[in-house]
């Protein structure tokens, strides 16, 4: 797969197209630290210099490929965004209040999705998302086996929450 540099008119300059290819690329290193921490890939590195990540990585180019579609086709990446599902504010609340009265006090966020569509965001408040985060959550949910049908659950890394560890 590869990381479009073709001009899509929202850069100006050699500058902003090189930081807009950067940030995607970073958006596609991210799956793999979604999967494994950036901790272990590093240790794994540190510890067998070459190392080949072919393996570890079956099963995932479809994760990739969706990531690259989502920073080529997106405002949401460009604008480093996230959207809410429209739905009336009482409902929003009311939905809020469940997942706050249903809260597992292990557990940092709760956040419930329709497709890449925000509906409720729960978290201390001492801790935030970053929409980058929300973007891989939902490419996973989106992308995964299910195919975003019923429950999913899977230890995974926010990079931008904390990469070195499954959360």
């Amino acid at each position: 797969a590869v990381v479009s540099t073709q001009s899509t008119g929202v850069c100006d300059s050699e500058v902003e197209q090189e930081e807009l290819v950067a940030r995607q690329l970073k958006y596609v290193s991210n799956v793999a630290v979604f999967f494994f921490t950036q901790s272990h890939m590093e240790r794994l590195f540190r510890n067998r210099h070459g190392f080949d990540l072919k393996r570890l990585l079956t099963g995932l180019p479809k994760f990739f490929n969706s990531i690259i579609r989502f920073v080529e086709e997106e405002p949401a990446f460009l604008l480093s965004s996230t959207q809410c599902l429209p739905m009336p504010s009482s409902l929003r609340s009311e939905i809020t209040t469940i997942l706050l009265s249903n809260r597992c006090p292990e557990l940092v966020f709760a956040i419930l999705l329709y497709r890449d569509k925000i509906i409720s965001v729960v978290r201390p408040k001492q801790y935030s998302i970053s929409p980058g985060d929300i973007h891989l959550l939902a490419n996973y949910v989106q992308t995964g086996s299910s195919r975003g049908h019923g429950e999913k659950w899977a230890p995974c890394c926010l990079p931008d929450f904390n990469d070195t560890g499954f959360h």
